[in-house]
């Protein structure tokens, strides 16, 4: 009698080792150790010092204009940045940029290394830096700079700050890279390249699309999961029923195995 509610037990029992892996695993995806640099497609809710809810991808229409922000988390005393944000040239051009946000949150004015606009081959340098002699390092999570787009034909394109194998020999010539006010590169592993090693998050622009997920609005990344409460419950049923399920069982055989003398489980 004991094997059959045993093995509703041990049912139950993975159903919810499985479901706890699926809890951390999810939050791994989305959680990131140290500093991060990022593309936030639809900048709604951003201010210079935080941030609202991360959109991997926006859909746009042929010849609109629209904003995305390059974005930092958990930096300590920032006061120089650089990235070279790429996109495919047939289907985005850069037409404006402003880096007066998570630098000048105390007042400080930053200046504007970035190249100049409109800047349609693909490649932009967004760069901004305040001097290290007035203390105005910045440090915790916003936006270093907004950078306007001008969609220029139908197609999907991924906006990244990743670095760039120019000449193609294995190596990148070109990437972001962090200060801090002992003029100190952050996250660079002493690799060589003196670019930033931490990590770096995409985005993605549909033009006359929809976003790979299906929708033509944005897809979002909450950093509180809050996108997730779906699968949370669903897992949560799906526990409750097994473990409901497993007690009748359980039940229903201690009884059988009590009227027919046996000593219980």
């Amino acid at each position: 009698m004991r094997k059959p509610a045993l093995a509703v037990f041990a049912l139950a029992a993975t159903v919810l080792a499985l479901s706890a892996a699926a809890g951390t695993g999810a939050g791994a995806a989305e959680a990131q150790d140290g500093t991060t640099i990022g593309i936030d497609a639809d900048p709604d809710g951003n201010e210079a010092a935080s941030l609202d809810a991360i959109n991997d991808c926006v859909s746009v229409s042929d010849g609109d204009s629209f904003e995305v922000d390059v974005y930092i988390t958990d930096v300590s005393e920032l006061i120089a940045w650089e990235a070279y944000v790429s996109y495919d040239p047939d289907v985005l051009r850069v037409v404006d940029r402003d880096v007066g946000w998570f630098l000048e949150e105390s007042g400080a004015s930053a200046f504007d290394g970035s190249h100049p606009v409109p800047d349609d081959d693909g490649l932009y340098l967004f760069s901004a830096a305040v001097p290290s002699s007035t203390g105005d390092s910045q440090s915790g999570s916003g936006v270093l700079g907004r950078l306007t787009f001008e969609a220029v034909g139908p197609g999907v394109t991924t906006v990244t700050a990743n670095p760039v194998d120019r000449d193609d020999d294995g190596e990148p010539d070109i990437g972001p890279a962090l200060r801090d006010n002992e003029q100190q590169l952050i996250e660079e592993q002493d690799d060589g390249d003196a670019f930033f090693d931490g990590a770096i998050v995409d985005a993605e622009v549909a033009v006359d699309r929809e976003c790979a997920d299906g929708s033509a609005s944005p897809g979002s990344t909450d950093n509180d999961d809050d996108g997730d409460w779906w699968i949370i419950a669903l897992i949560a049923a799906l526990v409750a029923a097994v473990v409901a399920l497993a007690a009748l069982v359980w039940l229903r055989l201690r009884g059988a195995a009590r009227r027919g003398g046996g000593t219980g489980l």
